[in-house]
């Protein structure tokens, strides 16, 4: 998969601090000239300890395809897409409903 699937990207700081969000749509409307005119500021993010169940849960109530993974001093450590929970979680509510009686 190519970067163009991708529609924003993260702003860090230099100590790798999540300072926000840009989406394409933001760069087509011309915000800017700077990544910190056109970023969108403190997006939501997740810590590593959360389940993949609970991520899921959140990132489709709040329509979320992304969600960023900080650390409790907001260092981003990794992206997950709600693709991939969806394909960890699926199975395993489908193994569990077999189960049932």
């Amino acid at each position: 998969m190519g970067l163009e699937a991708y529609a924003a990207c993260f702003v860090l700081n230099d100590e790798g601090v999540l300072l926000g969000r840009i989406y394409r749509s933001d760069l087509r409307a011309g915000r800017g000239p700077t990544a910190a005119d056109a970023m969108r500021p403190g997006p939501s993010t997740y810590r590593p300890d959360v389940t993949a169940r609970d991520m899921l849960a959140r990132m489709r109530e709040h329509k979320l395809h992304t969600a960023p993974v900080t650390t409790s001093d907001g260092k981003l450590v990794g992206l997950v897409r709600r693709r991939d929970l969806v394909r960890a979680v699926e199975p395993e509510r489908q193994r569990s409903s077999s189960k049932s009686p």
